[in-house]
């Protein structure tokens, strides 16, 4: 059990540290931060092959990291854009029972599109509390939205792409459970 254990803890580092680098390979869409990238993938594959319980640790851990390199204004600004917004990703585990049991790709694609949209809302709350100066009207709640879903939701397509064909394949994502 320890070994398995062990395991498991060093494949979320390998795959957190994966991460951060696929993180510098974007398609950066606006100056202050909002990129295209792969930086999902890995936290996505930790959340469906174990548990959301890993998903979230992976993502809380990935988010402290890229936060060192991020935009910050403020602490609870950085909680939400970085550990929480990318916490939220670990959420799409909830999913992987059914991933598992039907092997069905529509599962990775709702998992992934859920933790895209928990990401995203956590980003435009974000956002609201920080850089709207208390300006809640439509066109500004639109313009924060429409700049986060731009960069998070095309990711989270190629992400569940990629997912699909590393299930098709087996590569790498074979369920394992950590529980006793």
């Amino acid at each position: 059990m320890k070994n398995k254990k062990l395991l498991v803890m060093t494949e979320i580092a390998i795959l957190i540290a994966l991460s951060e680098i696929l993180s510098f390979f974007s398609i950066k869409l606006w100056p202050n931060g909002g990129s295209i990238s792969l930086e999902m993938l890995p936290i996505f594959l930790i959340t469906l092959k174990y548990d959301i319980k890993e998903g979230i640790f992976a993502g809380l851990l990935f988010g402290l990291i890229h936060s060192i390199g991020g935009y910050i204004f403020s602490p609870l600004q950085a909680l939400l854009d970085y550990p929480l917004a990318f916490s939220m990703i670990g959420l799409a585990g909830m999913f992987n029972h059914l991933l598992w049991q039907t092997r069905k790709n529509r599962w990775i694609w709702l998992a992934c599109f859920l933790g895209g949209i928990l990401r995203t809302i956590v980003h435009v709350i974000s956002a609201l509390l920080f850089f709207s100066n208390g300006n809640y009207t439509a066109p500004v709640i639109t313009s924060i939205v429409i700049y986060n879903v731009s960069y998070v939701f095309p990711s989270v397509v190629i992400c569940a792409w990629i997912l699909t064909i590393i299930k098709k394949h087996y590569l790498f994502f074979e369920q394992v459970t950590c529980k006793k």
